[in-house]
C-alpha cells in the first residue's frame, strides 16, 4: 500500500508494473447488496453503484494554487469533482 502511496505522491503511479489505467465514462460496482461506498471518508452509496463522469466541470475555488506536496491531493480532487453517483440501489 505504501508503494502505491508514494508512487501517487511522485507522479509515478503508471510505472507500476501491476497497476492498470482501463479508460471509461461509466462503471458500476458491485458486491454484497447494501455495503456501503465511502466517498471522501464518509459513507456515500450503497452497493450496487453506478458512477458516471459528470457533463460538466465542477469549477473549485482555493485560496492558492497548490505546490508539489499537494499534488496528489489535488489531482484526486479534481478526478472527484467529475464524478457523480447516478444510481445507488
Amino acid at each position: 500500500m505504501l508503494r502505491y502511496a508514494l508512487a501517487l505522491a511522485l507522479g509515478r503511479l503508471g510505472h507500476l508494473p501491476d497497476y492498470k489505467v482501463i479508460p471509461t465514462t461509466s462503471l458500476r460496482i458491485t458486491g454484497p447488496g447494501g455495503e456501503p461506498v465511502q466517498l471522501d471518508g464518509d459513507i456515500g452509496a450503497r452497493l450496487p453503484a453506478d458512477i458516471a463522469l459528470a457533463p460538466e466541470r465542477l469549477l473549485l475555488v482555493t485560496r492558492r494554487k497548490p505546490d508539489r506536496r499537494r499534488i496528489a491531493k489535488t489531482l484526486l480532487w479534481r478526478f472527484a469533482a467529475r464524478v457523480w453517483i447516478i444510481d445507488s440501489r
